[in-house]
Parts: structure tokens; sequence; C-alpha cells
């Protein structure tokens, strides 16, 4: 029985925490946390989206262990490009992807609404395509909006608030994201606390971003688990780095913190 059973929110990491391919992660992790961030990615000839028989065994896993899974877009996903067939592509690929996870019930799908230099001279316009876009994704039939949980990124986080509940969507909230950007993370996360559903929570070592825990403020550690603890949190929280030292001292920190 995983020890944060005890708890309203779950704990989760990514599924690149060892040096292999998602399923080998999955089996190495399943007993380790209760939420995997399946980390997709799609490039040319490369790419990692799971097979039907991939997708038949980590449904039999996360029956098993009672486990579950958050989907990471791919990061290529361009909801608010300035070309229309690659806003278009971009959410054909969602749509595709939401129809093809779907056997696995996922916790949330996590979006990233990409914003270029170029479409920073005209933020309305590109307010518009993306507005256009999710959309376009909350009327696919499997969607259930509340699961598409869109990003903060390195964007002020108020250009695209109000496009999120007008679709009904929810909130991932990076904490190293927030940090870089000079925004005080628990501030933010009380704002947007209602619709959070999952927390990205990381280090940032100088330029470095994703790190151990141990690079975040001690602090603000304590705060911002104390704070979902006593707000009764129902997401997921989720250790967001990408090698075994990083996952293995960030739940050190995690724990410590959790039951001190």
């Amino acid at each position: 029985m995983s020890r944060t059973q005890k708890l309203l929110f779950r704990i989760g990491t990514t599924s690149y925490i060892y040096p292999d391919e998602i399923l080998p992660n999955v089996y190495k992790l399943k007993d380790k946390v209760d939420d995997i961030e399946l980390v997709l990615f799609e490039t040319g000839n490369a790419g990692n989206i799971p097979t039907q028989k991939d997708l038949k065994e980590l449904k039999r896993i996360s029956t098993k262990w009672n486990l579950t899974y958050t989907v990471h877009l791919p990061l290529d996903i361009s909801l608010g490009s300035g070309i229309d067939d690659k806003r278009k592509d971009s959410v054909e690929k969602v749509r595709m992807l939401i129809e093809r996870l779907s056997v696995l019930n996922p916790f949330a799908y996590i979006a990233h609404l990409n914003l270029s230099k170029q479409a920073e001279k005209n933020i309305k316009l590109w307010q518009s395509r993306v507005s256009e876009s999710l959309r376009e994704i909350r009327a696919i039939q499997a969607t259930i909006p509340q699961n598409i949980a869109i990003e903060n990124l390195s964007y002020p986080f108020s250009y695209i608030d109000t496009l999120i509940i007008e679709n009904d969507f929810s909130i991932c909230v990076d904490i190293g994201h927030l940090v870089i950007m000079g925004v005080d993370p628990l501030k933010h996360l009380k704002k947007y606390f209602s619709m959070t559903h999952v927390i990205h929570f990381h280090g940032v070592n100088g330029s470095y971003d994703h790190t151990s825990l141990k690079y975040l403020d001690a602090v603000l550690v304590k705060r911002i688990i104390r704070f979902l603890k006593n707000n009764n949190y129902r997401g997921v929280l989720t250790i967001e780095v990408f090698s075994q030292t990083d996952f293995e001292e960030s739940m050190g920190i995690l724990w410590a913190n959790l039951y001190s």
C-alpha cells in the first residue's frame, strides 16, 4: 500500500525517472507513487505514443496497483499557431491522443499553450486562435473538460485564464515555472486553487529546470505542502523530474514535509 493513500491528494512523478521507455518506468514506479505522468512525444519517425498492446498493459497495472495516469501532451502541439493548417493539425493530434488514451481513464491531460515571439506581437489575435482551438477540443466526444489541465508557462497567466474558465478546463500549476517568472507560487496557487487539478513540483538550479526539490526554497516547500493539506487538495502533486537521483531526493524532502 502506498504511503500517499493516507492523503487526500495523489503523489506522482514522470515516466522518465529511469533511462528507459514508458512501460519499464511504470513497472519500477508502480508501488512508489500514486500517479505517473506519461510524457509523450512524436517527432518525425520517432515517438513514444503507446501501442494498443502497451495500453492494455498500462491499464492492467493501473487496476492492480490503484495507479492513475496524467498524460502530458507533446510539446510541439501549437494550439495558437498563426498557420491555420498547423493549428488544425495540433487540434487533430489532441483529438487522436484523447480518444486513443481514454481507455486509461487519465486523471488529466496536461497541455501547453505555446506563445511564440511572433505571436507576442499581437496577443489578442493569438488569444483568438487559442480560444478557437480550445472550443474544438472541448467538442471532442471523449473530452471531459475538467480533465484538460492547462499549464502555466513563461508568459503572464492572465493571458489565458479567462479562456480556460470559458471552456470549463482545469489548471496545472507548475511551481518551478512560477519561480523562474518571479511570481509568488503560493499566491498564484491560492488564486487558482479551485481550478487546480494537477501541480508540478520541482526545483530550479540556476538555468536548469525540473531538478530536485533540494533546489527549491525549503520554506516555500513547507508552506505549499501545508497549504495543500490544510485546504484538502484532491488533485495530483507530480514530482516533475527526470532522473532517479532527483526523484529520490525530492521524495525524501516531500515525505519529511508531509509527515513532520
